[in-house]
């Protein structure tokens, strides 16, 4: 079943430690503001790194470019 992204069941904890994570996005990506999650995970003191594809839109690695961001990701 999936979590609706506007319920409680949808909620996070950005202060709680987790996992390293690697946050991507693209530059022209109208539907989540660059950085925002990125901004809000960094009070976790967790190992977290942000990465944005030039020319990108909110479905990065569905775009022909996707390999070259992939690589980038698996690196």
């Amino acid at each position: 079943m999936a979590r609706g992204g506007l319920t409680s069941a949808a909620h996070v904890d950005f202060e709680k430690p987790h996992s390293p994570l690697l946050l991507t996005s693209g530059n022209i990506d109208n539907i989540i503001p660059a950085h925002r999650n990125f901004e809000a995970y960094k009070s976790s003191g967790s190992l977290l790194d942000y990465k944005e594809f030039e020319g990108r839109n909110h479905f990065v690695v569905g775009q022909p470019t996707w390999k070259e961001d992939a690589d980038y990701i698996l690196d």
